[in-house]
C-alpha cells in the first residue's frame, strides 16, 4: 500500500503540513525547471546547508538594521531565483510596511500601500503565521494589488513569516516572472532561512533601540549639567554682587 503524502492540495495556494497547515499538492509540487534541476543534485542539501550556515553568519555579523534587511532580500532573490523579494514588518499600528525590497519592488515600494493584517497575499501570511505559496498571482483575489502584479509581470508568490519566539514581525514575500510552483523543499529552505533572518532583524532593532536611548540619556544628561552650571552662575553673580 502506497504511503500517503503529507501534503495534500490547498485550493488557493496556502500551506497546511506540519510545520504548515496548508499543505502544497499531495503530487509534489515542483519548482521552475532552472531551479528544480539544481534541486536533483546529488550535493543539494550540502549546497543549502552551506548556504545556511553562510547566510547565518553574514546575517548576524552586523547589528545595522539596514545592512540586515538589504542582505536578506538580495540573498533571498539570488538563491531563490526570483525577480523581487521584499520585507513588510509590522509597526505600532499593526500595519504592514515595506522596510526593504530587490528587483521590481525596489523601485517602486511606494505603489505598494501599507497593508493590514489579514489583508492581500502577505498580510495573510502574518494573519495566519503560515506560508503561502500562489501559483498565480494576478487571478488571486486575495491580492489586492493584482494590478500592479501585472503591470511588473509578476506570476506567481511565495510569502513567508518572520516570527520571534512564536510571535509574528512581518513577512518575506517573493515573485517571479514565471508561472512557478514552489516545491516542499523551497518552502522548508526558505522558512529555515526565515527564522534566522528575524532573529538578526530582531537583534538589530533592539541595538539600535538601545543606541537611540543612550542618545537620550546622553542629551538628558547634557542639558541637566548645563541647568546646572547656569544655577550656579547664578549664584555666584548674586554673591558677588550682594
Amino acid at each position: 500500500m502506497k504511503k500517503p503524502s503529507l501534503w495534500s492540495r490547498h485550493p488557493r495556494g496556502g500551506l497546511n503540513s506540519s510545520p504548515f497547515k496548508h499543505r502544497l499538492g499531495s503530487r509534489g509540487l515542483s519548482g521552475s525547471a532552472p531551479y528544480q534541476a539544481t534541486l536533483r543534485k546529488p550535493d543539494r542539501k550540502l549546497k543549502e546547508l552551506s548556504l545556511l550556515a553562510k547566510s547565518h553568519q553574514l546575517i548576524t555579523s552586523s547589528l545595522n538594521l539596514k545592512e540586515v534587511l538589504t542582505f536578506i532580500v538580495e540573498a533571498c532573490t539570488d538563491f531563490m531565483k526570483v525577480v523581487a523579494c521584499h520585507i513588510r514588518l509590522l509597526n505600532e499600528e499593526n500595519e504592514l510596511v515595506f522596510v526593504a525590497a530587490s528587483g521590481a519592488y525596489k523601485d517602486s515600494q511606494e505603489e505598494f500601500r501599507k497593508l493590514k493584517v489579514g489583508e492581500s497575499l502577505s498580510g495573510w501570511v502574518v494573519a495566519h503565521g503560515e506560508p503561502l505559496a500562489v501559483v498565480d498571482v494576478v487571478s488571486d483575489t486575495r491580492n489586492v494589488h493584482r494590478q500592479l502584479s501585472q503591470k511588473y509581470g509578476f506570476k506567481s508568490f511565495l510569502g513567508v513569516p518572520l516570527k520571534i519566539r512564536g510571535k509574528v514581525i512581518g513577512v518575506l514575500g517573493m515573485n517571479t516572472a514565471q508561472t512557478r510552483h514552489f516545491s516542499e523543499e523551497e518552502i522548508q529552505w526558505i522558512s529555515s532561512f526565515a527564522s534566522q533572518a528575524s532573529i538578526a532583524i530582531e537583534n538589530a532593532r533592539l541595538y539600535e533601540e538601545s543606541r537611540e536611548q543612550a542618545k537620550q540619556l546622553a542629551l538628558i544628561y547634557d542639558i541637566t549639567n548645563k541647568i546646572r552650571s547656569s544655577l550656579d552662575l547664578e549664584t555666584i553673580i548674586f554673591q558677588t554682587l550682594a
